[in-house]
Formats: C-alpha cells, sequence, structure tokens
C-alpha cells in the first residue's frame, strides 16, 4: 500500500485537477489521502479557485467552459468570475441589486451606484464607460469614486461612482471584474 500511495502522490502533485479531485474523494475520509496530505477540499486553495471548488464537481472542474474564469455552466451569460465577484453561486439569478443604478444627481452628475463583495482581495472591480455601445473604456479618468458603505452583512459594499462627462449626449455604463494576478 505504501508504495501505491507514493506514486498516487507524485501522479497528483503534477495535476492540480487530479489533486481536487482526490481531495473531493477525501471527503468520503480515505486514511490513505490524509496520509497523504490531501485531508480537505481547502488545501490551501483561495478565492476564485476555492469557489470553483466548492460548486463544480471533480468532473466539470476538468472543463474550462463549465468551471473556468470565463465558463458560463448554466448558459445565462455571466462568467463564472463575475458570478464569483458578485458573491454569487452557479445558476443563482442575477437581481437589479447585482447590476447597478446609474443616476442623475443634481449636485454631483452621473452617478453610478452598485455593490461590490470587500471579502474578494483577487477581483479589480472595474467601471467601464461607453458614448455609443461599440467603444468601452475600462476605469477612465473622469470616473471618480465618491463614497464607500460597508452593508450590513459585513461582506458587501455600496459604491457611488461619479462620472463626470457633461458633454455627452449618451452614456452607458458597464463593470468589468478582472482577476488579479
Amino acid at each position: 500500500v505504501g508504495l501505491a500511495i507514493q506514486r498516487a502522490i507524485e501522479m497528483v502533485s503534477a495535476d492540480p485537477d487530479a489533486a481536487a479531485a482526490m481531495q473531493t474523494y477525501n471527503l468520503l475520509g480515505d486514511p490513505a489521502l490524509k496520509v497523504a496530505g490531501l485531508d480537505g477540499i481547502d488545501s490551501g486553495r483561495s478565492g476564485f479557485a476555492r469557489w470553483r471548488w466548492q460548486w463544480f464537481a471533480p468532473g466539470e472542474l476538468t472543463d474550462a467552459s463549465i468551471s473556468g474564469v470565463d465558463g458560463d455552466a448554466d448558459g445565462s451569460g455571466l462568467a463564472n468570475f463575475a458570478r464569483y465577484a458578485l458573491g454569487l453561486n452557479p445558476g443563482d439569478e442575477v437581481s437589479r441589486d447585482h447590476e447597478g443604478v446609474l443616476s442623475f444627481d443634481p449636485g454631483q452628475g452621473m452617478v453610478f451606484t452598485s455593490k461590490r463583495r470587500n471579502d474578494r482581495r483577487d477581483v479589480d472591480y472595474l467601471l467601464r464607460v461607453s458614448e455609443d455601445l461599440a467603444n468601452w473604456e475600462d476605469s477612465p479618468a473622469d470616473v471618480e469614486e465618491l463614497s464607500v458603505e460597508l452593508e450590513s452583512d459585513g461582506v458587501t459594499e455600496k459604491v457611488r461612482t461619479r462620472v463626470n462627462r457633461p458633454e455627452a449626449n449618451r452614456l452607458f455604463i458597464g463593470r468589468k471584474f478582472k482577476q488579479k494576478p
């Protein structure tokens, strides 16, 4: 049994997806995997990687179109990384609360109010601006964060951002979620 465990450890350590499948199997309590140091689903994973392992089966984890950053398992058009950044699970409905609201404030101009998670250290939340829906700018210079308020749940922040383009006839706002290295 010892030689079999050593070979399994060598094979698993070379392939992160295989390692995670072994970790998932270990949830059933296989003592050999505990000896190999694979004793739980987290095993040092954090951020998006941990979220993936929480929500997808081992077979799905090997298919990037299902569980990868740009994957969309339910076909909704919302990529996995965006779901993670918004604090959603695969298959969760996206509500108006997740999308954000653009309004005109006489004292501030165009203000976009949205929510973001404060526990997502591996996410850059970018505001995108367009005047024609064809050309988008990520975090342009005329975008200013006005306020950030912690919500009562302790993990969500309400963010108010001003877009200072008084000369624009039309203005479209979007959000982009970029994975930090």
